[in-house]
């Protein structure tokens, strides 16, 4: 019987990339303010990865882009490239670039860049 065995939805199939948790409620209501408040409190690591899980949450759950578990950070952005949306990707292009220095290359992100990353991210998805 084809009906016993369980179906995944594609919604299923997309709640981690890079070991992040892209569920929509895994997200605060209001993710530019919460990262500022984290990088305020002297965890910027946390503040920029808080900024791309929601963007990358966005895109899968709003927007509906086939973003792939398999998919590396910058397969994802060029997938939001050619959706279309000019906006939300010259935003997710340079939040990608923030992402990988800070993930892979170590470095600190400054407070300014920090904050315009987020009133970025407050133009790109409102």
């Amino acid at each position: 019987d084809l009906h016993s065995f369980p179906t995944r939805r594609s919604s299923d199939l997309n709640l981690l990339l890079f070991g992040l948790d892209l569920r929509p409620e895994s997200l605060p209501a209001e993710p530019a303010a919460a990262s500022l408040a984290l990088f305020a409190q002297g965890r910027p690591r946390e503040a920029l990865a808080l900024l791309y899980r929601a963007a990358l949450s966005h895109f899968i759950h709003e927007d509906g882009l086939p973003l792939e578990t398999a998919m590396t950070e910058l397969e994802c952005e060029r997938e939001v490239r050619r959706s279309g949306a000019a906006a939300k990707s010259r935003y997710f292009r340079s939040l990608t670039v923030c992402w990988i220095r800070t993930a892979y290359g170590h470095e600190q992100l400054s407070e300014a860049c920090h904050r315009e990353l987020a009133q970025g991210y407050r133009e790109a998805f409102s």
